[in-house]
């Protein structure tokens, strides 16, 4: 066994003056990060769609030396998995001639965190109404997938919207 883990050579050019790319579409912007989205070892920053501004995404940037799932990330592209944040696109990105990390783009998240660690227990009826059927929807569309969830932890799920009536697992 080793503890080197192979990265895909990225097919995109190095980073010009617009910064990296992924895909030739999402810009991935660094100095834009969105510490409130992170949650372990990997880095969250904010995306744009070079085809469209208007939208909004956040990326996440991976440790290269944590472990990563590609065959979770090319199924979740490939179907709308019900209770889960949408990934937009993923694959390796070049950030400089010996740097290049694995990012995944998803739909940004408007309504924070649903629980932070040091506070208030959640209201009963927020389990029961929204955290309960959010994570076994998503369950059982991850299982009709033939997926798993690693991390199902209440700082890993967020409201989709402002107005905090959508709750979404990262």
């Amino acid at each position: 066994m080793t503890a080197v883990k192979k990265i895909d050579k990225p097919t995109e050019p190095l980073t010009d003056s617009t910064g990296p790319v992924l895909r030739g579409r999402f810009k991935v912007n660094m100095p834009q990060r969105l510490s409130d989205l992170e949650s372990g070892a990997n880095m969250v920053v904010q995306a744009a769609d070079v085809q469209d501004p208007s939208v909004e995404y956040f990326a996440v940037v991976s440790n290269p030396y944590s472990s990563f799932r590609r065959f979770m990330a090319q199924a979740m592209s490939e179907n709308r998995i019900p209770g889960m944040v949408e990934l937009m696109a993923h694959g390796t990105v070049r950030f400089s001639e010996t740097d290049a990390c694995y990012v995944s783009v998803f739909d940004m998240l408007r309504g924070g965190r649903l629980y932070r660690e040091g506070e208030a227990p959640l209201e009963e009826s927020i389990v029961l109404d929204l955290v309960l059927p959010t994570v076994a929807t998503c369950l059982l569309n991850l299982h009709k997938s033939g997926l798993t969830h690693r991390g199902i932890r209440a700082d890993n799920l967020f409201f989709a919207d402002e107005n905090r009536t959508e709750l979404l697992l990262v």
